[in-house]
């Protein structure tokens, strides 16, 4: 629910509607209607900002230095979402400072991924959404799955769920 969340804000600051105040109560909502639609959980856009609160926390608070040098799952789009924003205090670095990278990945995935996923009707929402982690995870094979037609990813999305023993 987090990664749908994030990817789907992260998609509206791709389109500019965030503003410097953060989101309006208008894309919360439809961030909560998407999330119901797909995942049946019925959620309101308060939810949905307090959840981006729990995020932020996660993204700039002093206290979560267990997270230095840690792979976030979710990096890429609390990055978008909240990048506004500097460290301050002992956490802060200056720019003089070299950054301790240990690994670079592409969790972004396409933008539109979660759409033609979403597009799909011959599956569980379980089985989608283990397919569009997947896809997040490979944007190569991402962009492969968006140039598809309808056909295509119903046969992409059977032998994925079928090769991981998910096909119900």
């Amino acid at each position: 629910m987090s990664g749908f969340i994030l990817r789907w804000l992260t998609e509206l600051v791709g389109e500019g509607v965030k503003t410097d105040k953060g989101f309006k109560d208008v894309h919360l909502n439809k961030v909560a209607s998407d999330l119901y639609e797909f995942t049946g959980q019925d959620v309101i856009g308060s939810q949905v900002y307090n959840h981006l609160c729990k995020w932020r926390a996660t993204w700039d608070h002093p206290k979560d230095i267990e997270f230095l040098n840690c792979h976030l799952v979710n990096y890429a789009q609390m990055q978008a979402i909240f990048a506004s924003g500097v460290a301050t205090r002992r956490h802060a670095m200056g720019s003089n400072e070299p950054l301790a990278v240990k690994e670079s990945i592409h969790a972004e995935g396409a933008p539109r991924i979660v759409h033609a996923i979403v597009g799909c009707s011959n599956f569980t929402k379980v089985q989608l959404m283990f397919c569009l982690y997947h896809l997040m995870e490979h944007k190569r094979s991402a962009l492969r799955f968006l140039d598809m037609n309808d056909e295509e990813k119903d046969l992409w999305l059977t032998n994925h769920v079928t090769k991981h023993d998910m096909l119900y």
